[in-house]
């Protein structure tokens, strides 16, 4: 009994020993045995979550049981894994509390394994009756590997909404151990690359949505050990579409008009708003009180009413793409009706005149009676009088018997809504002038200006006084008295016509005068137009009055994408002067060398011997396109060649030249430098010109090239040049140009100017 508990003491104390080493374990023993991880190994292979053993065979001294102390260690960590001498409770790593148990004599399960499991652990066996022997047989390494089931880390949200003609790219993401591959698959179906979808890089990649594309798909990440799924729902949205489009409607007054709109599309939450003549009908006070739109768009107006006749448009939207619209005309049916009564109406002694009957009538009026003095009056034979198509009385001559109470009554289709009020009808004599004003007037600025006019008539005119074209009088420098119209401190501004009205119930007649203020700087041209070609442009505009001397213009242009620092400007030859009403006649200028296809902004300016005159407001227009692949050549205003100058290149380039040479000779001026080349191998980008160049060899790569000589057009393939220094190595290059692009260079030759 004591041998057995002194034993039991011994193993404890030795237990002890290992726990509480520097190494945290069996230290002595790791130090003298240390076996090399060997090809053979064994690997087990586990599933996150799940347990594994880790076998470690024991074998024994003379195959007899003896007592002995188990370890496990993991590569890399310091500290061991488990220790144990059965029969007593093992030492365990923090990391692996509770999760490791004792199989068979030294085999070890490991419980809930987790990812950061995996590696490569040792087992050593250390028998108590053997400290000074080690047993090779025992121990072994072992490498755990963890194996991770696919787990999505990004997968698309649904449903997914597309329009159609989009493009659309569905990404899954998953991890796991070993890494999961991505599939897609519709209805059970794997998708496979085709001109409308691909899948790369875990991504689902449709080109172009159309009707096909809706349905449910499914993102697969599978490896050897599981495979997990993640489903998006793909709906084709687009806006709606009009199924039952409004259809032209012909009501009566009073009755009910539907106008159907119904629209189907996805989402399918679709609202409708209608529009009268282009306004929101909620917006119409005449009409949102007998307004309904049901929930299928449909719109009801009860009753409608005489103002109700127009164009009506549905528009349908869902919030997708841009809404649908479709449009119909209500035509409200209604019978004739004087709509106002004009009374009295005065007619000019002697003159036509025409007495109102202000008719409102759909569908038009067919005739329109008329009395006079409660009896109908006739349409006399001899045209003195008769009934115009809009329902109006002319007559011929007004005389004191067409003095009286009238009324009308018109007629449609539908009928009538009854006879007008009584009109009456008073002859009077029409307004008449007394005095004129002059019919020009020249001043110099500072002065002064009275414009006489006056008028008689039954009952008397009323005399005013307004400037031509809607220009407002003089600010605060005018007076009107007795008719006379007088502008004090005459500006520049006040040139123009000036119209003296002489109004009466009656009628309304008028007289004119032009204010010409002399000595002044030209006025702004006006009517400004531009008739544009590829490469130039004709300006046109009307000169606005000289100030008395002759003027010139300037053409002033631009690009539109240009700052205002950058206007060139062109002179028109000659001078122009305003005597003779010549200012109506329209001046014009040709610009040149142009981009085609460029949008440009024109101005004209003015100036006379006084100065700088106004500018004209300022235009934008855009040049023609140019046919890249033509070959005719632009000309300028005295007809001869241009070649234009090329900004930015624009259309096809043309093949550039090949089989460069450089050659050079002596004569009289010196060293003639010539470069040859053979025309593009492809003409299908046909060649306006040619461009040589040249450049020292030593000189930095962003110095510029120098241009050898002047363009060469098609047909020629040399350059030469004695403008190059003896002994200097140059490098040559060539360009084929159209007159909108170039091409790329000719592979370029280094060649060195011989001496004298």
């Amino acid at each position: 009994m004591c041998f057995i508990f002194g034993r039991f003491l011994m193993m404890l104390v030795l237990l002890v020993a290992i726990v509480l080493s520097p190494a945290g374990g069996l230290s002595s023993l790791t130090d003298r045995v240390r076996r090399a991880i060997y090809q053979g190994s064994p690997t087990v292979v586990a599933i996150v979550g799940s347990s594994a053993i880790l076998p470690c065979p024991v074998h024994f001294p003379g195959n007899r049981r003896v007592d002995f102390v188990v370890q496990w260690t993991r590569k890399g960590d310091e500290n061991p894994v488990y220790i144990i001498l059965p029969p007593y409770d093992p030492h365990e790593h923090v990391e692996y509390t509770g999760r490791l148990s004792l199989v068979d004599d030294a085999s070890v399960q490991i419980s809930g394994i987790k990812r950061t499991d995996e590696g490569w652990y040792e087992c050593n066996v250390e028998f108590f009756n053997r400290p000074d022997k080690v047993d090779n047989e025992n121990g072994t390494w072992v490498f755990l590997k963890v194996h991770d089931p696919p787990h999505f880390t990004y997968w698309p949200s649904s449903p997914q909404y597309f329009n159609l003609g989009e493009t659309a790219d569905l990404l899954c993401n998953a991890s796991g151990s070993p890494l999961p591959t991505i599939y897609w698959r519709k209805n059970g179906i794997y998708m496979r690359n085709s001109t409308q979808m691909r899948v790369y890089n875990n991504v689902l990649h449709i080109t172009s949505v159309d009707s096909t594309t809706k349905g449910v798909y499914e993102c697969v990440a599978r490896s050897t050990e599981a495979e997990a799924t993640k489903t998006v729902q793909v709906v084709v949205a687009g806006a709606p579409y009009i199924m039952k489009p409004p259809k032209n409607l012909t009501v009566q007054t009073g009755q009910t008009a539907e106008l159907l709109c119904g629209a189907e599309g996805h989402p399918s939450n679709i609202s409708y708003v209608w529009f009268m003549n282009a306004t929101p009908i909620a917006e119409m006070h005449h009409l949102k009180s007998r307004i309904t739109i049901k929930e299928d768009g449909t719109l009801l107006i009860n009753p409608a009413a005489d103002d109700d006749t127009g164009e009506y448009r549905c528009r349908a939207s869902n919030g997708i793409g841009k809404p649908t619209e479709a449009n119909a005309w209500l035509n409200v049916r209604f019978s004739a009706r004087v709509s106002w009564t004009e009374t009295p109406q005065y007619l000019p002694k002697g003159l036509p005149a025409v007495i109102h009957c202000h008719i409102k009538a759909n569908p038009p009026v067919q005739f329109v009676t008329w009395f006079k003095d409660l009896r109908v009056l006739p349409e006399a034979v001899d045209g003195s009088t008769s009934v115009l198509s809009n329902g109006s009385l002319y007559i011929e001559k007004a005389q004191k018997l067409h003095e009286g109470k009238y009324a009308c009554t018109p007629y449609n289709e539908v009928g009538t809504a009854g006879t007008s009020d009584p009109i009456v009808v008073e002859i009077r004599d029409p307004p008449a002038f007394i005095t004129v004003p002059a019919p020009l007037y020249e001043r110099r600025e500072g002065k002064g200006v009275s414009m006489a006019c006056s008028a008689s008539g039954d009952p008397l005119p009323t005399v005013q006084w307004k400037r031509a074209g809607e220009l407002p009088l003089p600010p605060g420098r005018w007076s009107i008295k007795e008719g006379n119209l007088s502008i004090f401190g005459i500006k520049k501004e006040d040139y123009g016509t000036y119209l003296c009205l002489a109004s009466s119930p009656v009628l309304t007649i008028s007289t004119s005068a032009k204010l010409k203020v002399l000595d002044t700087t030209p006025h702004a041209p006006t009517n400004l137009s531009m008739n544009p070609a590829a490469f130039s442009a004709t300006v046109r505009w009307l000169p606005g009055y000289d100030g008395g001397y002759p003027q010139s213009f300037t053409v002033w242009y631009k690009r539109a994408s240009e700052s205002d620092k950058q206007w060139k400007q062109s002179e028109v030859a000659g001078n122009f002067s305003s005597e003779g009403n010549t200012d109506s006649i329209p001046s014009s200028f040709n610009l040149y060398n142009l981009v085609p296809d460029t949008e440009y902004e024109f101005a004209v300016g003015t100036r006379n011997t006084l100065g700088a005159g106004s500018f004209s407001e300022s235009i934008f227009a855009k040049t023609k396109s140019y046919d890249s692949l033509g070959t005719e050549l632009p000309t300028d205003a005295y007809g001869s060649t241009f070649i234009p100058l090329i900004l930015a290149p624009v259309g096809p380039k043309p093949d550039k030249p090949f089989d460069l040479r450089v050659s050079a000779f002596h004569n009289s001026s010196g060293t003639v430098v010539v470069v040859h080349w053979q025309t593009p191998k492809n003409l299908s980008v046909p060649v306006v010109y040619y461009v040589a160049e040249y450049k020292d060899n030593n000189a930095d790569w962003a110095e510029g090239w120098t241009q050898m000589g002047s363009r060469l057009l098609h047909g020629h393939t040399e350059a030469s040049s004695f403008s190059l220094r003896d002994g200097v190595t140059y490098r040559f290059r060539v360009f084929a140009f159209t007159l909108t692009s170039f091409s790329e260079p000719s592979e370029i030759i280094v060649f060195t100017v011989p001496g004298l």
